[in-house]
This record gives structure tokens, sequence and C-alpha cells, in this order.
């Protein structure tokens, strides 16, 4: 069995890699979502479910209204979502994803001066360790 420091190094390598490649392309394989979906729901089994089809809904309604780029976004959100199945952490996970959010495109619209669509999946790295660091998930 894989003990819960393995389960959270191994998320925060995915993540720091799909950031990464993001960042630098601006495009992430799908490989690199979906296995980081998949391995989310073997760390929660079926608890995880739940909240990962209401990140999935958010993430629609946030992709709708441009709030970040593409599907991997959306995908990785999921992954988050699964990751925090117990409601009030997911709504603690929202509130903080959003706060990162804004913050991030004002960084890269005035500071960084993208004119582009910004890579996002920084933010969820962030998000992801805020949440282990505070014991959230």
């Amino acid at each position: 069995m894989i003990t819960e420091i393995a389960k959270h190094a191994i998320i925060i390598v995915m993540l720091t890699i799909i950031a990464i490649i993001d960042f630098k392309h601006k495009e992430i394989p799908t490989l690199a979502t979906t296995s980081l979906i998949f391995f989310s729901l073997f760390i929660t089994g079926i608890t995880g479910v739940f909240s990962g089809l209401l990140a999935l809904i958010l993430a629609l309604l946030l992709l709708e209204q441009d709030y970040f780029g593409g599907m991997a976004d959306l995908k990785v959100m999921v992954a988050i979502g699964i990751l925090t199945p117990v409601y009030l952490r997911f709504s603690i996970f929202v509130v903080i994803m959003l706060s990162y959010g804004i913050v991030w495109k004002a960084l890269n619209k005035y500071y960084l001066k993208e004119t582009k669509e910004c890579a996002f999946t920084p933010v969820f790295l962030m998000v992801y360790l805020t949440l282990l660091i505070s014991g959230l998930i």
C-alpha cells in the first residue's frame, strides 16, 4: 500500500510537471491530465467521485466564462476536486482556487504583460500545496 506521504509526493510531482509544460508550451498532453485524474481516483476511491463531478460542473462554468484556458485546466481542476471529497474542503478549494486565479491572471496581464492566454495549471499546483500545508487534504 502507498503511504500518504508518497501519494502526496506523486501528486505534487505530477502537478509540477504539468505546470512546467503548461507554462512553457501553453498546452498539456492529454496523457498527463488523464493520468492525474485516474491517480486521484485511485487515492480517494468512490468517495471522490461526487466532488469530482461538482468540480467538473464548476470547471465547465469557469471555462465558459474564459476563467482558464482549456480542457487540460478543466481536467486538473477535476483531479483536485476528486482529492477534496468533503464538502467544506471542496468549498475551501474553490475559494482558494478563485482567489489565486484572480491574482495569477492579474500578474500575467499587468506584470508579465501577457496578451495571450496564460498558463493556469501553476495556480492548481499552488492551491494543492496550500491545501496540503493547511491539512485540508
